[in-house]
């Protein structure tokens, strides 16, 4: 998945939108990251 289909995934979705997905990438480092932590979290 591209950073252009992370950031435009995040932005559809209803409750988040460019703030929480700014906020989201700092915490995170990316937007990528931010699927990637979902994934790795799912499983414990």
């Amino acid at each position: 998945m591209t950073r252009l289909e992370c950031y435009l995934i995040l932005n559809s979705l209803r409750l988040v939108g460019p703030v929480r997905v700014r906020k989201l990438r700092e915490a995170l480092g990316s937007v990528e990251a931010v699927f990637l932590k979902r994934w790795s979290a799912g499983g414990h």
